[in-house]
């Protein structure tokens, strides 16, 4: 008897297990992509910043330092998203020289604003984001 008691909650278990779940996570952020694209560009540096503030623990007045930046660049992905136009090799030089120029003053800028510490975390943390880039690129070809 015991056993097919114990039989008969594997059996359910087995089944309540092999029911599909709501979605697929990769369909998730696509829907929470869909929507963050209605989002301004204030709201999208705001986020960033609160993120920034959890994982550095800045401070209100380094917080508002940064702010400003982070708008700057949320703006910058933004101009350069809607002018996507094909680019010959000297214009894709150029674009790509600005765009290293531009990631330098923003480390200096972090620089000033953080503390040593923060500021070794903020590259590391960029760091990671960087090889999640480049994995998912290196993925997507596959």
């Amino acid at each position: 008897m015991k056993k097919l008691v114990l039989l008969a909650l594997l059996v359910c278990a087995c089944t309540v297990n092999a029911q599909p779940g709501d979605k697929n996570p990769r369909e998730n952020k696509k829907e929470l992509r869909e929507k963050m694209k209605d989002w301004t560009p204030e709201q999208h540096a705001e986020l960033r910043t609160k993120k920034m503030a959890l994982h550095l623990d800045l401070n209100d007045a380094q917080q508002k330092k940064v702010y400003p930046i982070e708008l700057a660049i949320v703006k910058k992905k933004l101009e350069m998203r809607e002018a996507k136009t094909e680019k010959n090799a000297t214009e894709l030089f150029e674009a790509k020289k600005q765009i290293l120029d531009k990631k330098l003053s923003i480390k200096k800028q972090y620089q000033e604003i953080l503390t040593a510490d923060q500021f070794k975390k903020w590259e590391k943390m960029h760091r990671r984001q960087k090889g999640k880039k480049q994995g998912k690129k290196a993925n997507h070809g596959q």
